[in-house]
């Protein structure tokens, strides 16, 4: 999907948090409240896109995804079924 960089910008209210390439997964520690989610990927062009979200749970996850033409973010009450298989090596 991503032809040219293979890489999603993510900044948390204009700050920088990661540069993530395809699956890869980053731990943000921050309190519940509203935040601005800017989502940046170089494919064919550059897509960039603001997402607002509120994390009003103790436990939340941010699932943000590039699309062929844009890119998604939502708030997503559990990891993925495979997380700790896939991350957690012994």
């Amino acid at each position: 999907m991503f032809p040219v960089s293979g890489r999603l910008n993510v900044t948390l209210n204009g700050k920088g948090t990661a540069q993530l390439d395809i699956g890869e997964y980053i731990e943000l520690l921050v309190p519940q409240g509203k935040y601005t989610v800017d989502l940046v990927h170089h494919d064919v062009g550059v897509f960039s896109s603001t997402h607002d979200v509120n994390l009003s749970f103790t436990t939340a996850y941010l699932e943000v995804q590039a699309t062929f033409l844009s890119n998604s973010a939502k708030i997503v009450s559990d990891l993925p079924k495979d997380f700790n298989e896939a991350y957690y090596r012994k």
